[in-house]
Parts: C-alpha cells; structure tokens; sequence
C-alpha cells in the first residue's frame, strides 16, 4: 500500500492538464501503450488489434489517431513480447508523431496467485510538421483570410524528426480474492528530441499508472480499468467501468465450445468528457468495441459536446486446446 501511495504522489505533482502523447479513451485495450509490462496480459497466446479515434471533427481540424498492436506469450517460457503502432496527426498544420515500438516482458510467479512483470520497450519515433496549411494574422486583409498575402513567418518551415525511444515498467497482479493489478511505467527515456528551429519542444518523459480490478458472478462479470499519467505539466486521469454478459457456453478442458459476450461501459476523463462504451465478443476470440467522448469541459463551446468515436477491432488465438477457460 506504501508502494501504491508513493506512486499516486509521483504522477500528482502536476496541474490537471492533459498529456502531450497520444492517448486512447479503450486505454485498456492497448495495455503496452502505457507500460511494456502489459505485454503479454491476456489469457490467449496471440492477440492483435486496431484502433481507430477522431477528436473534434466536426467543428475543429481534428486529432486523428491510428494504433495497431500485436502481442505473442509464450506458453512454455516466462516471456512476452510485442509491436505496437501509433500515427497521431494533430490540427491544420499536420503535427505528426510516429512510433513503432517493440516490447518484451518477463513475468515472475510470486506463488500461485501472484505475479510480478517487468518490461521494456525500444522503438522509434519521428514528428513531422507542415506549415502551408496554416493562417496568420498578417493574411488577413481586413476583410477576409488572404493566402497570397505573404505571412513574414520566416522562422518556421516543414521539418521532421527521428529518435530512437525507451521505455521501461513493472506490473504487479493478483486473482485471490480478486483479480487485480497495478503498474507503474516510464516513457521517451533520453529523449531530447527537438524539430522546430529554435524551437523548446523536446518529447518530456511520460510517467503513467494503470490499475483494474474485477469479478465474475456467473454470466454476468464487471470490471474497472483506471488510468493516471504525467507528462511533464500535463495530466491526465482516466477511469472506466464495463459490465459483462456471457452468453453461450465453454468447453471445461478444451476450447472447442467458446461463450460470447456483450457489454455496456462508461469512462470518465477528469474535467473533460464522459466516454460511454459498448462492444461485443465473438467466441472469445474476435471483439469489437466503439466508444464517444461527450466533451462538457470549456472546449465543449467549440466541439457542442463532441469530442468523437474510438473504434476498436480485438483477435484473439489460442494455440494449446487442452488450456482450461476461466
């Protein structure tokens, strides 16, 4: 419990801003986003997933944001490891951030009920800008935006970046008298970064904390996913809570019969939007889910309430059909 508090005051010196990476509101979806040691998290021996959020649209030129993830365990060793996609395309000026990462995990067995993770995480990631798009104050020819009038920005033109990142984090689960588990991670290890000439904008390291308890109560089960991350004077905090009903049912030693699922959830990030979920699961091993922010911070003046859809598609494998389903 010490453990736990010291972490929460690590991430919490900060204002309640929001971070600087790409970040998904189905953050528990893409677990190795936010700590290499989720990599290799799930009951299945491969699981691959796309994602897919569009942030204020309609009446903005929003944030886009693609993830594509694959993670394989090993059956008979303690490993994991993992490829993780991320292409964030942010407003009129192109700002773009690409990182392709790859994690490894070694998982170590407490006793039966209690494992403890570590992982790390070596990729690459490149951000790019393009100016052309953009309007200044002096293409105003008070009337209207006037793009043959010159904008005397000298200092600013297209550029692009690379950097080889780091990250690094340790994740602790339980099952007994709940499943539950708790991990801390840090992010663009050495980054120093910087595009912009004359620019300040190297990539600040990232902290975040992810935890999730939850229970099974026949065919009904629930969880809680939350999530806390500090990038540099950025914060963000983010919970979400889905219900579940299993439908169908499973074979007791192999996987030759699989229930599905249906549910319902709803997120919440502090002083900005509340997330509605639902989603299904085909036979435990194709899921898809979709989710909306409902923007009601000041922003919400601007977006009418509509921060956009998160859409995700899950595949899920299990090589060994002798593995008993919980």
């Amino acid at each position: 419990m010490r453990v736990l508090l010291l972490l929460i005051s690590l991430l919490c010196w900060s204002n309640f801003l929001f971070s600087q990476d790409a970040s998904f509101s189905q953050f528990y979806h893409v677990g190795h986003w936010y700590n290499p040691a989720r990599v290799g998290s799930m009951e299945q021996d491969i699981k691959a997933g796309v994602h897919y959020r569009n942030q204020w649209a309609a009446n903005l030129e929003g944030y886009r944001t693609n993830g594509f993830n694959v993670e394989a365990r090993a059956r008979k060793a303690p490993f994991s490891m993992g490829l993780l996609i991320v292409d964030d395309k942010s407003g009129n000026a192109s700002l773009k951030t690409f990182q392709a990462l790859v994690s490894s995990a070694y998982r170590l067995e407490v006793n039966r009920s209690q494992t403890l993770t570590a992982g790390f995480q070596l990729g690459l990631v490149q951000r790019s800008i393009q100016m052309e798009d953009l309007r200044w104050d002096k293409q105003y020819n008070g009337y209207q935006y006037d793009p043959t009038i010159d904008s005397g920005e000298r200092q600013f033109s297209d550029r692009t970046g690379n950097k080889i990142d780091l990250g690094m984090g340790v994740f602790y689960t339980f099952e007994k008298p709940v499943r539950a588990g708790v991990g801390y991670a840090f992010h663009h290890l050495g980054q120093d970064q910087t595009f912009l000439q004359n620019g300040k904008d190297r990539l600040p390291i990232r902290q975040s904390m992810q935890g999730y308890i939850e229970r099974d109560f026949d065919r009904f089960g629930g969880r809680l996913d939350a999530l806390v991350q500090r990038q540099r004077g950025a914060m963000e905090y983010l919970v979400n809570f889905k219900t579940e009903y299993r439908f169908g049912y499973d074979s007791k030693y192999t996987t030759e019969n699989n229930s599905s699922a249906i549910y319902v959830g709803c997120g919440y990030r502090h002083a900005s939007a509340i997330i509605p979920s639902m989603g299904f699961e085909w036979e435990r091993k194709l899921e898809i889910s979709v989710s909306y922010d409902i923007v009601f911070s000041r922003l919400s003046e601007v977006t009418t309430f509509g921060g956009g859809p998160e859409i995700g598609l899950i595949y899920k494998y299990r090589t060994d059909k002798r593995m008993r389903i919980r």
